[in-house]
């Protein structure tokens, strides 16, 4: 008598704050473990009923997820039996899937999926900006896409003809903070089918957005509660759409809490952009300086300590992003917060749903929070 190995402890992790829907993410992984060797060939999975119960899923979710395994061949059910693992040798040899191409040039209106996914970043040297990326190609690669990384150095011509050339060689695109103007934008967005935006909305296109105004609350409610009343703050690109988010958000908080804000520059969004602003803000006789970025708050504090200032007692300084080096630097640096893993992973499981589902993803937005980290670069505002 055979006996059927059954396959009722495949560990299987869901992710229920992503945008992929479970019975996807089910199948990636039951897949996953088939391709693997996991699940042998010939063995049984477990019972819809079992699954469902386990993994807290309703029976129907069950059910639609194992079917995307049937409908590539993977497994297949058996009355009497269960739905067992396919041998390979017995697996359907299955072309790459078709559907309109991404820039709609194809002679015959599709295309075949390319496996591969491009990402366009503003500048690769900036760790808020290099961590998104990372997040991104761990979960395409976890989804089987290879991902084509592109840095457009900040500048919005370059931006432009990147995402252009993208277009004709992936399947989606994910454009991270882009610099260039709405219309330009949404001139070279709006014929590619799949994309999404990474802090930065545009009519009909989906995005996954930073809500900084709560961070931002948060930074200037912790400033007033040490006294401060005199605020500035230092922006980055006059292009960077979060920027000007920043300022706005900044602006309102100081109206609720009572305080004045200066924004005193834009830099470059770096290092040196903040050593050279610290010249402005010692001039601008403000007592606590929000910035556009961590990288600017490092470059800023280093210019004031070299005049003789120290961070906080003369001068408090808030960052945003909360990079690594925040925690590690002296004095450490308060910061306003924002998970890249979760900007990254919604962005993927977003355009996903627009490759393999065909879902209309145009009107989707997620939101993803911030949150004000303190540390010693803010303490109470000089008498």
């Amino acid at each position: 008598m055979e006996t059927q190995q059954h396959a009722s402890h495949l560990p299987i992790e869901l992710d229920r704050s992503s945008t992929t829907p479970l019975y996807l993410q089910l199948a990636d992984a039951m897949e996953t473990a088939i391709m693997e060797g996991a699940l042998a060939p010939g063995s049984r999975l477990e019972a819809e009923v079992g699954l469902a119960a386990r993994l807290g899923l309703s029976r129907p979710t069950v059910r639609q997820g194992i079917q995307e395994l049937v409908d590539k061949g993977l497994v297949a059910r058996q009355r009497g039996v269960g739905t067992q693992i396919v041998s390979p040798e017995l697996r359907p040899s299955v072309a790459a899937p078709r559907r309109p191409g991404l820039a709609g040039t194809a002679d015959d209106g599709a295309t075949a999926l390319t496996g591969t996914v491009g990402l366009a970043v503003p500048d690769f040297s900036n760790p808020f900006f290099s961590g998104i990326a990372q997040v991104i190609e761990r979960r395409a690669r976890q989804l089987g896409y290879f991902l084509l990384m592109a840095d457009t150095d900040e500048d919005p011509a370059t931006e432009l003809s990147t995402l252009q050339r993208m277009s004709e060689q992936v399947d989606g695109v994910i454009a991270v903070a882009p610099r260039a103007g709405d219309e330009d934008l949404h001139g070279v967005l709006a014929g590619m089918e799949n994309v999404v935006l990474i802090n930065r909305q545009l009519p009909g296109l989906a995005s996954v957005n930073v809500d900084v105004a709560l961070g931002m609350r948060q930074a200037v409610a912790h400033l007033a509660a040490l006294g401060h009343r005199d605020l500035g703050y230092i922006g980055g690109p006059e292009a960077s759409r979060a920027g000007r988010t920043i300022a706005a958000s900044l602006r309102a908080a100081a109206t609720e809490f009572g305080c004045q804000l200066s924004e005193l520059a834009h830099v470059e969004p770096n290092h040196r952009g903040g050593f050279a602003a610290a010249d402005v803000v010692v001039a601008s006789k403000v007592t606590a300086v929000v910035a556009h970025n961590d990288l600017i708050a490092f470059g800023l504090i280093s210019r004031l300590v070299e005049r003789g200032l120290a961070v906080p007692d003369d001068v408090s300084v808030i960052g945003c992003d909360d990079i690594p080096f925040s925690s590690m630097l002296t004095p450490t640096l308060t910061s306003v917060a924002v998970d890249p893993d979760r900007v990254g992973r919604s962005a993927v499981d977003l355009l996903m749903r627009s490759i393999h589902a065909g879902e209309d993803i145009g009107a989707v937005e997620v939101t993803v929070p911030s949150q004000l980290v303190v540390r010693a670069s803010t303490g109470v505002a000089p008498v």
